[in-house]
């Protein structure tokens, strides 16, 4: 009998609980990472040194296997592309190629939801080659404040906010010189910088059915207030969050999204949704593998897998009345904000990941966010007692 086999793009700590997942459910693992020293591969029976967005050569690599279930790269954008190609390609179950083209350039994910009639900044594109001020001062002319950001990237990585007199009186070329080498970027977006809370929302649609699993309530550094410092998550509530329902609904519908975990970024005021975008997989820093695994206390990753078979069953998702708390610090700079918030003090059942991958590049290196590349550690604790416990052991040993 041939083997059925699974395609994990990216060996690393963010597809740790995926790739055991499909190792757990027989699947014959065949995976792809540059670093040789990647943490998962020796889970893999099989496995490539190829960088995860070389789509490419992984399609041509994958011509040779005859029975590929699907293909998986979770909490990270860097293998997009290619879980795109190879599900185009074999026809997988997944977001195709266009589909990602379409959603993973913010340019056309904009331009798609505009035409889709979902609230958002407005936008220009700026590409560093033009004049600045012919291209942009018109628009920026418009709003007190707007955000640059690159057209392709995560992370937070080279997006900067800048009040109108500071954008248009800087050097633009020193700017976008500086931004380009940070983000390897060619084309930028200028944004309306939208007021209101910074939230997350995190699910899934599997058979054209979606699910929203929880929200997320952002509190940004002071040193870079577009890099999230500290995570609040909150399980989904029907009453609670109607918004938080219909806006992922429309972005999966419109774009045609199917059988694939999103991650969609939105600005609240009252019950407006403004979108700063969205994505076609789980949310990084471990967030949808190891926290909401524990929130609901089921296997996230097991259920992602087990989207790629046909007669799949969804388990009954109750979380268990927790709340999570997903913290970023910095080595240089390690404040514990959660000790000196009375954590003590709330009733509810709080479940902490802290992961100390991020902060230490708020001026915007997240190389370590990469598969193959860092070695993140994390604390993962439930309850309060043991959350202070946690958190005092962890940073005696730093």
């Amino acid at each position: 009998m041939k083997l059925r086999s699974v395609v994990c793009l990216g060996l690393g700590l963010n597809q740790l609980e995926y790739v055991q997942a499909a190792k757990n459910m027989g699947y014959h693992i065949i995976g792809f990472d540059s670093d040789e020293n990647a943490i998962c591969r020796n889970l893999c029976d099989e496995s490539y040194s190829v960088r995860i967005d070389n789509y490419s050569e992984i399609v041509e690599i994958l011509v040779s296997y005859e029975n590929l279930v699907g293909c998986i790269s979770e909490q990270t954008d860097n293998a997009l592309l290619s879980v795109g190609a190879v599900n185009s390609a074999y026809n997988l179950r997944g977001p195709s190629l266009y589909l990602v083209h379409s959603i993973k350039d913010k340019f056309n994910q904009r331009v798609k939801c505009k035409k889709l009639g979902v609230e958002q900044p407005d936008f220009c594109l700026y590409e560093p080659k033009q004049n600045f001020l012919s291209v942009a001062e018109a628009f920026i002319s418009q709003y007190k404040n707007v955000v640059i950001k690159p057209t392709e990237g995560q992370s937070s990585i080279a997006v900067r906010s800048f009040s109108k007199e500071m954008i248009l009186e800087c050097n633009s070329e020193e700017l976008f010189k500086n931004l380009m080498e940070i983000s390897c970027a060619k084309q930028f977006l200028i944004e309306e910088f939208v007021s209101g809370d910074d939230i997350s929302i995190e699910g899934f649609v599997y058979q054209s059915e979606v699910h929203i699993l929880a929200i997320s309530h952002k509190t940004k550094f002071e040193k870079n207030p577009m890099v999230d410092n500290i995570l609040q998550v909150i399980p989904y509530g029907e009453h609670e969050h109607a918004p938080e329902y219909e806006l992922p609904c429309k972005l999966v519908r419109g774009f045609g999204l199917n059988n694939s975990f999103f991650h969609i970024e939105a600005k609240k005021n009252g019950d407006s949704l403004s979108l700063i975008e969205w994505t076609p997989r789980g949310c990084g820093a471990r967030l949808s593998s190891v926290l909401l695994s524990k929130m609901y206390d089921e296997n996230m990753a097991a259920i992602r897998i087990g989207m790629l078979r046909d007669n799949y069953e969804l388990p009954a998702l109750e979380c268990l009345d927790n709340i999570g708390l997903l913290q970023f610090f910095d080595h240089q700079n390690i404040q514990m904000d959660i000790l000196h918030s009375g954590i003590e003090k709330y009733t509810k059942n709080y479940v902490l990941h802290i992961n100390n991958s991020c902060s230490s590049d708020v001026l915007g290196r997240h190389d370590q966010l990469l598969d193959g590349r860092g070695r993140p550690s994390n604390i993962i604790a439930v309850g309060t007692n043991e959350i202070i416990e946690s958190l005092s052991t962890h940073m005696s040993t730093i």
